[in-house]
């Protein structure tokens, strides 16, 4: 393989991995991190100031899981517009890098940025978010 095919290979693979990474992981840092509390506040003795803390946060942290759960969502159709703009301004960049023209140097820089950004638009859009409802119509 040469190195213009890899570089294609990578401008697919990319936006394919930031699309999966999200999903994959979802909500298990707060899981985590509230799973950790929990074994912290069984340890902590009775009746304790820092118990009374730690207990606090451990309710807070469920409220905002369950508000996740309840009102989020990905965003998956924006997320697949992404993916496809990624994989096309990606593979243009490479294309134009690879012309000998001083002008294909200035719009593969800007087709590479445009591939950065909705690569970015890959991992914003599939990760769980309390998304704003769209107000009803009377």
């Amino acid at each position: 393989m040469n190195v213009s095919s890899i570089a294609a290979l990578l401008s697919a693979l990319i936006p394919g991995i930031a699309a999966i990474v999200p999903m994959l992981l979802g909500q298990s840092r707060i899981r985590r991190n509230l799973r950790h509390d929990i074994e912290l506040l069984k340890e902590l003795p009775e009746n304790s100031d820092a118990r009374a803390s730690i207990m606090q946060h451990v309710e807070w942290q469920a409220a905002r899981l369950r508000a996740r759960e309840e009102t989020g969502s990905r965003e998956v159709g924006l997320g697949v517009f992404a993916i496809i703009l990624a994989v096309a301004f990606g593979y243009s960049s490479i294309f134009l890098f690879g012309q000998g023209v001083w002008w294909s140097w200035l719009l593969g820089v800007a087709c590479a940025f445009v591939a950065l950004v909705a690569t970015y638009g890959v991992l914003d859009s599939f990760t769980i978010k309390e998304r704003v409802k769209k107000k009803e119509k009377k």
